[in-house]
């Protein structure tokens, strides 16, 4: 045993319980192995390292607790905002997004912020479909030789308006929920 702590660099086991006492009073680990050394010649001392070893488990498994629970509050504070975000985006489209899948609603919305001129102002398109809609126009899609025709009608003039697919499915949704419109 004299071998062991003169090996570790101790003139003395007096040392080597210095350098714990010092240990604990900075606050350092004090490891298992040190502990059932000491305990071979002071077990009170032993019994004492042995708690302060506890109590510093537990302070450390406190502290990552507590910095996991604060990473929880931030993560759900952020997906709370995007939550909002997402909603207000909803909200343009007057709840249109909820009705198909994130993907496609992503891929619709850059087809509907398009800019276009109409009236001699610069629109969006879902501006566009949406003033339309307000106008009168019905969504209505016909087939001609087996190609599709999506487009906006006009009910007192034999007009129209061509639109693409995703165009066509929000003038429907517009169409058949008017009461998002007001």
């Amino acid at each position: 045993m004299v071998d062991f702590v003169k090996r570790m660099g101790y003139t003395s086991k007096r040392n080597l319980v210095e350098r714990i006492k010092g240990d604990m009073d900075a606050d350092r680990f004090v490891g298992g192995a040190e502990i059932a050394f000491i305990r071979q010649f002071d077990t009170s001392f032993a019994d004492q390292c042995a708690e302060y070893r506890l109590e510093r488990l537990a302070k450390i498994e406190q502290k990552h607790r507590d910095e996991y629970a604060e990473r929880e509050r931030e993560r759900q504070a952020e997906l709370t905002e995007k939550q909002k975000e997402i909603e207000a985006e909803h909200a343009k489209y007057f709840g249109w997004g909820k009705t198909i899948s994130p993907m496609q609603f992503g891929r619709a919305k850059k087809t509907l912020e398009k800019k276009f001129r109409h009236n001699g102002k610069v629109m969006t398109s879902r501006e566009i479909i949406i003033s339309l809609i307000k106008d009168g126009r019905k969504p209505f899609c016909k087939e001609y030789d087996s190609t599709k025709v999506y487009g906006l009608s006009c009910p007192d003039q034999n007009l129209f308006m061509e639109v693409n697919k995703t165009e066509y499915n929000f003038a429907e949704y517009l169409f058949n929920n008017k009461e998002a419109l007001s």
